[in-house]
């Protein structure tokens, strides 16, 4: 039986104890960023200026749980630089059919990939740098809302109306 926890809602990702995190903390408490999408701009403003980058965004990770599958994954707490989303709507699939819904999470789909490479335990790496990830539309852009879905919209919605929302929720 798993331990007890709060399941809440902060920053628009279902995650459990708000994202308090005490491992690898040598007894302190690892909290996200006040503000991730500004923390994301800062960083990329920094990496931008002393190192003269072009082409390139930043991606804020955390490990996550997936209900009912054993194990962690990425996800993504804010980014910057980038598109994060690959919109396949209205283009055709491969029998031809038009898409209504689909559309790639890029942000998450390179955090998984990001978090594997990290790793969770003694590790201690904690920046990951991927490259040649294609088809990525780079760009100064506030996207920090393109990955929410209104919860009337969302498929989760009835298990998701009786969760606790953090401070700026919905």
């Amino acid at each position: 039986m798993p331990e007890s926890v709060m399941l809440t809602i902060k920053e628009n990702i279902l995650i459990p104890t708000s994202g308090i995190d005490e491992s690898n903390a040598n007894g302190y408490y690892i909290l996200w960023p006040e503000k991730p999408f500004k923390a994301a701009k800062e960083i990329y403003n920094f990496l931008k200026e002393e190192y003269k980058l072009k082409k390139f965004g930043v991606i804020i990770t955390d490990s996550h749980t997936t209900p009912l599958r054993t194990g962690i994954i990425g996800i993504g707490l804010a980014h910057y630089g980038f598109n994060p989303l690959r919109d396949y709507r209205g283009k055709e699939d491969i029998f031809g059919r038009k898409l209504k819904m689909s559309q790639t999470n890029i942000v998450d789909s390179l955090s998984a990939a990001a978090v594997y490479e990290m790793g969770e335990g003694a590790e201690q790496t904690p920046i990951a740098v991927i490259e040649g990830a294609g088809k990525i539309e780079f760009e100064e852009k506030d996207y920090s809302k393109a990955l929410e879905i209104n919860i009337n919209e969302d498929i989760y919605s009835p298990l998701l109306k009786s969760a606790k929302w953090q401070k700026g929720g919905k």
